[in-house]
């Protein structure tokens, strides 16, 4: 009897944690949609998200620039940032519950699913790697990721990436609990932001493809296809249009980007062919070094072959900027993982969120001198680096417990 009150007492404890945590959310999502007129100026990156499928709710193309302007003009939008929707259409289709709202709406409850999203998949990391954490360990980790820049500026701009950070971290759940079709699938929904989605996807793939994971080769293939259909119906020209949308872009906006590409060029002194050159090579290299060491991960250590691909993916897309390496929250929390099983100190471990947070914040006081944020692909330089060295450090005590036991 005893037991069962307090297996109730617990449960009713989870379930003020979790509303009490709803509320503190939808209130965060009102103070910032609400200031400064969100989604008129510093939400200009939300706005698109909205209007996209509120054109399509209106009959009205999101790639056509005469659509897009005139419908930001008509909802009170202060800046016009593109002339067309520059995200794939398939986005736009399953965003239609956000565009039925009115803006504002809209808004609050965009910011607050995206403060969810990170709590939920820090925690969900958290427990899956069962490392018998308590409150005043997962406290200061979770501070150290809500004052890591990406996820600031991930929910001042009212940004998608939340979304995709969400998408990888459960693709990586089901991976943990060997289910690689359901993974698959997750992995292949992030190919809804591209310029992040597309790497990531082709570095797992090759993994998947070396281990004999056909499952999941067939969960990823399925979504593509899934979501080009999904456009198809809407659109026939879709992707013709996206590419046109998404071309010029790219070619305006990459030497500026916190990418190898943005970081060769200014190496190069921003001149575009000695930039394209060092950016080829750059490219190359760590590509290169990332199929060498995906080629050595097993099955049991999926966390490693998604928590590379991860910043390998930020460093070669071509174009993204600061806030998409909100994603390298999950690589962050293996390495925290990573550091506590392994014994080392607990502060070092409850507080490399934290140095990682502080560092890419600092970072903008160098990008202000040059002029351009390219710098800041430091960060997943170094997350990238210090999971190299996690991954070796695993392989020698692996060799050293088969040498004892054999």
């Amino acid at each position: 009897m005893q037991s069962v009150h307090r297996s109730n007492e617990v449960k009713w404890k989870k379930f003020l944690i979790i509303f009490g945590l709803i509320i503190i959310a939808l209130f965060a999502g009102y103070f910032i949609a609400c200031s400064q007129n969100f989604y008129k100026t510093q939400g200009k990156d939300f706005f698109a998200l909205w209007l996209a499928p509120k054109l399509l709710l209106l009959g009205k193309n999101p790639y056509n620039p005469i659509d897009w302007i005139s419908a930001y003009e008509k909802f009170g939008a202060i800046w016009v940032m593109d002339a067309r929707f520059l995200y794939p259409l398939p986005l736009a289709v399953l965003l239609v519950p956000i565009g039925a709202l009115p803006v504002e709406s809209a808004a609050v409850i965009w910011i607050a699913l995206g403060i969810l999203a990170i709590l939920f998949t820090s925690c969900l990391l958290l427990s899956i790697w069962k490392n018998n954490w308590k409150y005043n360990q997962i406290i200061p980790i979770g501070i150290g990721i809500f004052l890591f820049r990406s996820v600031i500026e991930t929910l001042r701009l009212g940004q998608l990436d939340w979304l995709i950070l969400f998408f990888l971290a459960v693709g990586l759940i089901f991976w943990e609990k060997q289910n690689w079709l359901l993974g698959g699938i997750m992995f292949a929904l992030t190919a809804l932001k591209p310029q992040i989605g597309i790497p990531v996807i082709l570095f797992l793939s090759i993994w998947l493809l070396q281990r004999h994971k056909w499952s999941g080769i067939l969960g990823e293939g399925a979504v593509i296809c899934s979501l080009f259909f999904i456009g198809w119906l809407f659109n026939h020209s879709w992707l013709q249009s996206w590419l046109a949308s998404g071309s010029g872009k790219v070619g305006a906006n990459i030497c500026c980007t916190p990418t190898l590409w943005g970081f060769s060029s200014m190496i190069s002194g921003f001149n575009l062919d000695i930039g394209l050159v060092i950016g080829i090579s750059l490219t190359t290299i760590l590509c290169i070094l990332t199929f060498f060491l995906l080629y050595q991960i097993q099955p049991e250590d999926s966390e490693f072959a998604v928590g590379l691909s991860i910043p390998a993916a930020l460093l070669v897309s071509p174009y993204l900027w600061t806030y998409s390496q909100i994603i390298l929250v999950l690589p962050i929390l293996l390495i925290v993982n990573d550091l506590t099983r392994n014994k080392f100190s607990y502060l070092i471990s409850i507080t490399f969120p934290l140095v990682i947070g502080l560092f890419s914040s600092a970072i903008v006081f160098v990008s202000i001198k040059v002029g351009v944020d390219t710098i800041s692909s430091l960060v997943p330089l170094i997350i990238y680096l210090i999971l190299i060295i996690m991954f070796h450090r695993k392989n020698k005590i692996r060799e050293v417990f088969s040498a004892n036991t054999s």
